[in-house]
Parts: structure tokens; sequence; C-alpha cells
């Protein structure tokens, strides 16, 4: 069991140790409770908390999205009658060891924050960058599922860090491992190698395979640029985000984009929006598509040649040129 070890072996960023107690989807929540639970309790001014996640790749949480109308609920229900009764988990701040670096329990800081809490528990950890983000990546993962593009960012980040590289990187590592074993390549270089080998020891520790999560999880970067922003700088939740993606038309996209983070808009009305715009576009195309098959005809045809049809052309491209410069 997890809490029969060593807390300071288990919180170490050695390999083995960060998979039994963070990177092991084996581990239960029990015995990952157990170790974090011989760490003590203690209670620190708020002020003295940072959100800088310089420990991540991105600077940024795992969870993508925060309602603030859920969290403010929650604060003056919950917690200003109960209290926060699962301490927040940091570390001490690189540069200022007498602050500390917020790992894990952001919604719990802004519910305190709202409530205007002086003070709130934490557990203070010892943890390097990379025994950081994995603890951070373990605890909201044992909290609550995340979504594919919290799970796909989160996993990209945890292999840069275990690789020492950057996110880019790391995905142009995954392609080439997926080239080889697919034989589109005549030699093997990138499978086997010590990089691919660390690959295969965070999916394992996953549950799935990095094949898997190449087919499953990598297609959402194909999701427009901007789309993707609004996830990742919690403008709008990834629902949400999805269907303002199933926009085609680039500028209506966009403009349903804004509207849905200005007006918080519902789904629902979301869905709706989406249906007319793309009903709209699909009525231009085909009215694109008519007039460029009649004006092919016209201009095979003898119409243009017979004077009894000049006038009625003349009225007709009159027409035209006064729409062309709407």
């Amino acid at each position: 069991m997890a809490g029969r070890r060593d807390l300071q072996a288990a919180l170490t960023s050695d390999d083995q140790g960060l998979a039994f107690v963070f990177g092991n989807k084996k581990s239960s929540s029990e015995q990952i409770e157990a170790v974090v639970a011989q760490v003590p309790q203690q209670t620190v001014s708020i002020t003295l908390i940072h959100t800088s996640f310089s420990f991540a790749p991105n600077r940024q949480p795992y969870r993508h999205f925060y309602d603030q109308a859920q969290i403010t609920a929650w604060a003056k229900g919950e917690i200003a009658k109960n209290g926060i009764r699962s301490a927040l988990w940091v570390r001490p701040m690189p540069s200022q060891p007498d602050e500390f670096e917020l790992i894990a329990g952001l919604r719990r800081l802004k519910a305190a924050k709202i409530l205007g809490l002086a003070e709130v528990p934490v557990r203070v950890f010892e943890l390097d960058d990379a025994a950081a983000y994995q603890a951070m990546r373990a605890e909201n993962r044992d909290r609550e599922e995340p979504t594919p593009l919290e799970d796909l960012d989160g996993t990209l980040n945890l292999l840069a860090i275990r690789l020492d590289t950057s996110v880019p990187e790391v995905i142009s590592l995954l392609y080439r491992m997926d080239n080889e074993a697919r034989g589109k390549v005549a030699n093997q270089i990138v499978l086997g190698s010590p990089k691919a080998v660390i690959v295969e020891e965070v999916f394992a520790d996953s549950g799935i395979s990095w094949q898997s999560f190449l087919s499953s999880r990598l297609r959402l970067l194909k999701l427009p640029a901007e789309i993707l922003d609004a996830i990742r700088e919690s403008k709008l939740q990834y629902t949400k985000a999805l269907e303002v993606a199933k926009v085609k038309d680039p500028e209506a996209r966009q403009q349903l984009l804004d509207d849905a983070i200005l007006e918080d808009t519902s789904i629902s009305d979301i869905k709706v929006r989406v249906k007319q715009e793309n009903r709209s576009a699909s009525e231009k195309t085909t009215l694109r598509s008519q007039f460029d098959e009649v004006y092919k005809r016209v201009k095979k045809s003898k119409a243009l040649e017979d004077p009894k049809n000049i006038k009625t052309l003349q009225k007709i491209m009159a027409q035209l040129e006064q729409l062309a410069g709407q």
C-alpha cells in the first residue's frame, strides 16, 4: 500500500516514485490520499499563494475552464458553511521560499478569495518541476474526468517535461513513431530509442497506448486556432466551443465565438445559431454555383449575338454591376 512507503521517496522526481504516486492510473484515490496525508496540513495567508504555474510548460493550470458563476454559488453555499475541507497543494516558490506556488486547488483558492478568507489550509510539498506537474495532473484527474483537450494538453506537457523538450517536438516525435510503426519509412530510427522508451512508459502509466492517444486526441489540434485559444484561455467551455467549431464559414464562426463569449450563450442557443449559419452558407454556395453555371451557358449560347436580347442583357448587366458595387 502507498501509505507504507517512505513519503520523500514517493514524492521525489525519480521515475519509480512518480509513477507509483501520481503517474500510475492503477493507483487508487485512497492510495494517493494515504501518501498525501503524511504531509502535515497547515494554514497560511492567502496572499502568500501564487498561481504562476512555473512548473508547467504552458504556464497554465491543468483545467481550461472555471465557471465563475458556479464557483461563486459553491463558495457562498458549501464553502461558507463548511469551510475548505480539502487542503490546497503548494510548493515553496523557487525564487521566494517563504511564499508558495499553487500546485492543485485553484477552484478552492478562487472560492476563498470570493469569500474574502484571509487564510486557507495547505499541504506543502518539496517538489521539482517534473514532480509538481505530475502531482497537479494526478490531483485534477482524480477529482474530475478531464475534457479530451485537457487530457491532450496535459499529456503533451508531461511528455515535454519527461523528454526535456517542447510540445511541438513531442508531437513530431509521436508522428515519427507512428510512421515507423506503420512501415511508412524504410529505417526504424525512433522506435526503440531512449525517447520512445520514455513515451511508452508515460502511456503505460496512463492506461492507454500512444497509438490510441495519437488517433483519438491529437486530431483535436486540427480545430480552428481561435477555437483552441478560446478553450485554453478559459473564455469558453469545451462543449460550447466544439459546437461553435462546426460553423463552416470562418467569419461567421468568429462572430458566433465572440457572441458566445460575450453573452455567455447557452449550448442549445449555440446549436441553433450553428444550424442557421451553415444553412445560410449552404444557400450562398448554391446561389454562387447557379450563377456560375448560368454564366457559362450564356457564354456558350448564341443569346449574346441575338439583337432581341441586347436590351434585356443590358438591364441584367446593370443590375449585376449595382449589386457588385454594394
